[in-house]
């Protein structure tokens, strides 16, 4: 009789590790989207006439969508807006936006809804 000699089967020499480089993916932050705001004039009588389009930020404060609408729609930056209001969608309502808040608030919480502005130029 032989004895019998057992071996355990060789283990497999281990794979190398692979060394990936993690690449994070483009940043998921949303961007607030622009705002759009239609600006009309505002005549002595009340009739009101389309200067046109800006587009701000929500957070532009207006007294900058001011300057910008003095740059784009009047091609004057020294030119006078006495007052500015808002005109809600499917209202014939204009609600001032008295210039004390010009340098307090931002466009969107003005104009994020739709809100249409009127300017009355000195």
């Amino acid at each position: 009789m032989q004895p019998v000699v057992l071996h355990a089967p060789e283990l497999e020499p281990a794979a190398p590790i692979a060394h990936t480089t993690a690449t994070s993916a483009p940043s998921t932050v949303p961007h607030s989207a622009d705002l759009e705001i239609l600006v009309h004039q505002k005549a002595v009588d009340g009739s009101l006439d389309v200067l046109g389009a800006i587009l701000v930020s929500p957070s532009t404060l207006i007294r900058d969508a001011v300057v910008q609408i003095k740059a784009e729609l009047l091609d004057d930056a020294d030119a006078t807006i006495k007052s500015l209001g808002r005109i809600p969608p499917s209202s014939t309502k204009h609600i001032p936006v008295p210039p004390g808040q010009w340098a307090k608030y931002d466009a969107g919480r003005f104009f994020g809804n739709g809100e249409e502005m009127y300017i009355v130029l000195a």
